[in-house]
């Protein structure tokens, strides 16, 4: 029979359990909506936040094809208002919708 000369507390035990528990929890947890996109036919409009300045609008877009200006300033009016005023571009004919972006990271 091997004895223990080492005995721990119990508050020591929960205190250790609680930094276990503590460091598991900090991790970064994950968004828990995507950001609001306004999509023009084959191009999808994004307000992603810049960092110090004000969020700034990006367009994904296919390259072979140019951005609409009306497009943009029906994205730009609703990312300022929340109201998508219209529902189909009078310049290019694209339907306009909200959707959800999703952010991905590159690996």
């Amino acid at each position: 029979m091997i004895r223990s000369c080492f005995r721990v507390p119990a508050s020591v035990g929960i205190v250790l359990g609680a930094m276990v528990m503590a460091g598991c929890s900090s991790a970064t947890p994950a968004p828990t909506t995507a950001p609001a996109a306004v999509i023009a036919g084959k191009t999808t409009f994004v307000n992603v936040n810049a960092g110090q300045g004000p969020p700034i609008i990006v367009a994904y877009k296919d390259s072979s094809q140019a951005v609409c200006p009306e497009c943009e300033a029906v994205a730009e009016k609703y990312f300022t208002t929340g109201v998508l005023d219209e529902h189909v571009c009078k310049t290019c004919g694209a339907p306009i919708n909200v959707g959800q972006g999703q952010l991905i990271q590159p690996k």
